[in-house]
């Protein structure tokens, strides 16, 4: 009975140790982290089909091509000369874009980003692209309602692309206005558009590849 007694004894003796041993090994295991599901994006209102697509295209075409096509070869008779129909953009550069205008936007105080404005353009005769169509954006801010294009000024702070071209606007017209009317637009700021959007300050984005058909996909 005593030799009974031992061994059931040693029996839960081992018991309770080896429980001892093991509970500190599944307090230090790791929990399986929870796998994260990717964002859904949902489509924005702004995507069409592409039937719609290719029907717009196919409206510029008829009724856009060919009235370009024949002023600009009647610019240059000897020419034949192919309408551009699409311009490309490297994708990661406009996404670093995007993100730039939302750091300098911030930066420059603009609480909102509203729009990106996307204006129609042409080289000059003096570009490699010469009388090539092209379109540079523009971000837009909302000043007492109105979207305006903006940029950042020389202070760091966000200033309407308007309040230079207005300003560059007036000063060209005091070069042929009276003396009156040229000390009126010396009241405005001596900007020159040529030179005030370009370089760190400046948000507008061009700068794509241009090109012609076959390549295109409609």
């Amino acid at each position: 009975m005593k030799n009974t007694s031992k061994f059931w004894s040693l029996l839960g003796l081992t018991i309770v140790f080896s429980a001892c041993q093991e509970r500190p090994k599944k307090e230090n295991q790791e929990t399986p982290a929870e796998e994260v599901k990717p964002m859904v994006v949902e489509a924005p209102k702004g995507i069409i089909p592409n039937t719609e697509a290719k029907a717009i295209y196919d409206n510029y075409s008829t009724n856009r091509v060919p009235i370009i096509k024949e002023y600009e070869e009647r610019r240059s008779p000897s020419e034949d000369f192919v309408v551009t129909r699409f311009i490309d953009f490297d994708y990661k550069s406009i996404r670093q874009y995007l993100d730039y205008i939302d750091q300098e936007a911030a930066n420059g105080g603009v609480k909102n980003v509203t729009k990106l404005r996307v204006y129609l353009a042409e080289y000059d005769s003096e570009n490699k692209n010469s009388r090539r169509n092209t379109v540079f954006f523009v971000p837009t801010m909302d000043v007492n309602g109105e979207n305006l294009g903006f940029f950042i000024g020389e202070d760091g702070k966000a200033k309407t692309i308007r309040s230079i071209t207005q300003a560059d606007d007036m000063k060209q017209m005091g070069n042929i206005q009276s003396k009156e009317q040229k000390n009126f637009a010396g009241l405005f700021p001596s900007f020159s558009l040529n030179t005030s959007l370009q370089g760190g300050g400046s948000l507008t984005y061009n700068r794509g590849t241009s090109a012609p058909p076959p390549n295109a996909d409609y």
